[in-house]
This record gives C-alpha cells, structure tokens and sequence, in this order.
C-alpha cells in the first residue's frame, strides 16, 4: 500500500510544475528571464538548474503517469512494513511540496527583482530583506 499510486504523485508534480511556472510568471513578468553574466561555472549552474526543472521533473512525472518509472527507478526498495513506508513516502512528499512552495514564495518576495544567477545588479533593483532570504 502506497500514500499515493504512481499516477497521482506524477500528477502532483506536474500540477507543481504548472504552479511554479504560473507564480515566477505573475511574480517576474516572464517564464525564462535573461541569460546569466559571468563564467562558465555561472553558466553551467544556469543550464543544471534548468535541466532538472524543465526535463528531469516533467519526465519523471510522465514516466509515473504511464506508470514507467518503477522499472528504471534505482531508488526502489522492497518494505515490507507498511506503516514505515507511507512514512517516507509522506516525508518525501511533504519535502517535495515544501521546496516548490519554498521557490514560489522567493519569486513572489523577488517581482521584479528577479535575476539568474551570476547577474550585476540593475540600476531599478532593490533589496530584498522580506521572505526567506
């Protein structure tokens, strides 16, 4: 027994997904902002930040809804103790949705304000001292 079936959870996460994108949206003006400034290292950290939450979480939550993702999912244990699995499933859903809120909080706290990574300043830009920062 699970706390949900593979095609909720990969539902859940594209729901998050879709808020994620609507609140940096609402909150920034736009989905993909401009490129970062700076060295390869800010550069690489951009396109990895990109990768997991524009592929890696849409294709997880899709090989969960066609109920692909046990096969390849090397994290798949055998518990035979149903009270200590639904646990950890609850921690891990409850961590996952904590990190999305997390994000969405920072992008409504930033607005405008908002920059990738390794970006100078703007002379219209503002400290932030509210949220979690």
């Amino acid at each position: 027994m699970h706390l949900l079936d593979q095609r909720a959870l990969g539902i859940v996460i594209l729901l998050l997904l879709g808020m994620v994108v609507i609140v940096k949206r609402m909150a920034t003006g736009c989905i993909l902002k401009d490129k970062p400034k700076g060295n390869l290292w800010i550069w690489l950290t951009h396109i990895f930040n990109l990768f997991f939450l524009l592929v890696a979480n849409p294709l997880a939550a899709i090989l969960l809804i066609t109920r692909h993702l046990e096969a390849v999912d090397a994290t798949h244990l055998a518990i035979d103790v149903p009270w200590l699995l639904m646990g950890m499933e609850a921690v891990g859903l409850v961590l996952y949705v904590t990190g999305f809120l997390l994000m969405a909080w920072a992008l409504i706290r930033l607005g405008s304000n908002y920059q990738v990574g390794g970006s100078a300043p703007r002379a219209a830009d503002e400290i932030v001292t509210v949220g979690p920062y």
